[in-house]
């Protein structure tokens, strides 16, 4: 039931509909799950060493998203040197196979969900580590790739693929 959110935003930094609809989203999955493990309850999460330098930790909060998605760090700091033209962000999917998501919502195996969910966590960390890059301008003034070794990443948690069949993913 939880659909793609944030392909909307890659390329486009269409934020406000993005925000609206995870919104809505995470409140149904909550709902709807009430009664399973606190794994699948975690539908959102900052990571990244950019969200803990920032300050960024636990649920996402909405008017948070919101904000990164415009460009605007929780210090203030504009993205995009200030002229409004920033990346509003990479979706990104982490899919598990079939079988982990039919033993982990119908078999009630949490323990599958925490593993996905670790498992993105240390992808995540790897690209941060190792891909991780900006753009500044160099001391000649043309526009290099910096690296910065520090991504803000909102990562949410969904249970169901576009046919609603069970599909545990992680955006």
């Amino acid at each position: 039931f939880i659909q793609r959110i944030a392909g909307m935003v890659a390329e486009t930094g269409e934020a406000r509909g993005v925000v609206s609809h995870v919104d809505q989203q995470m409140a149904e999955f909550k709902h709807r799950f009430a009664d399973i493990s606190d794994a699948a309850q975690e539908t959102s999460l900052w990571s990244g060493d950019g969200a803990e330098k920032a300050g960024l930790a636990g649920e996402v909060g909405i008017e948070e998203f919101r904000a990164i998605l415009d460009g605007k760090m929780p210090d203030g700091t504009e993205l995009g040197a200030g002229n409004g033209r920033h990346r509003a962000g990479f979706d990104l999917t982490f899919s598990a196979p079939k079988t982990l998501s039919m033993l982990a919502y119908i078999g009630g195996d949490e323990r599958l969900l925490e593993a996905n969910m670790k498992a993105t966590k240390a992808t995540i960390a790897w690209v941060e580590k190792n891909l991780a890059e900006t753009r500044m301008k160099g001391p000649d003034g043309k526009i290099e790739a910096v690296k910065t070794g520090n991504l803000v990443v909102a990562l949410f948690q969904h249970d169901t693929n576009r046919n609603q069949d069970p599909q545990a993913h992680i955006h």
